[in-house]
């Protein structure tokens, strides 16, 4: 489950990939919260991640957030857009598991966001640790079937494995 701490006016910046910038700064510009207030937080609404009985996995994704939507990763290839003030689900989408022994060996970590062009609407972009790469619409969460194969491309080809197909392979950052 992930609790999400939200003001009520709506976010007038985005965190739109992994430590906020270019730069990675992990620096935020709102003001709402800080040293005299942040001790009477109190969470605002929560998303349950896992929603099969006895599933656990240990998340440690970093949440994006572009145009006013949040964009949340977490096991296994799984990607959630939510409206952040009141945590309602605009969409979700569940990638494949290639194979189980390898999903176990990693987590996604994070998200990237790419504005499109003029023939590919926004997209979110997200590794596997089974060694993918997916795109999907970042409206509709659906694949984006010019990327790859359908939305997802394979990283797991003879020419990157090298001769060693059965060492592990995948990508846990955007």
């Amino acid at each position: 489950v992930v609790s999400l701490v939200v003001p009520t006016l709506y976010a007038q910046n985005d965190w739109p990939s992994y430590a906020r910038d270019p730069g990675g700064q992990r620096y935020s510009l709102l003001k709402q919260i800080n040293a005299t207030n942040v001790s009477k937080l109190v969470p605002a609404w929560s998303y349950q991640m896992m929603k099969n009985e006895g599933q656990t996995r240990l998340s440690q994704s970093i949440p994006i957030m572009v145009n006013g939507v949040l964009y949340v990763g977490y096991p296994v290839n799984r990607v959630a857009a939510l409206e952040p003030e009141t945590g309602k689900v605009l969409w979700e989408f569940a990638g494949k598991m290639i194979d189980q022994k390898r999903s176990n060996l990693g987590s996604m970590r994070s998200l990237a966001y790419w504005p499109g062009d003029k023939q590919t609407p926004p997209q979110i972009v997200f590794g596997t640790p089974d060694g993918e790469l997916y795109s999907i619409n970042a409206k509709t969460g659906k694949p984006n079937p010019g990327f790859g194969n359908e939305g997802v491309v394979n990283l797991r080809t003879p020419e990157i494995m090298n001769g060693f197909p059965n060492i592990h392979y995948g990508l846990n950052s955007a």
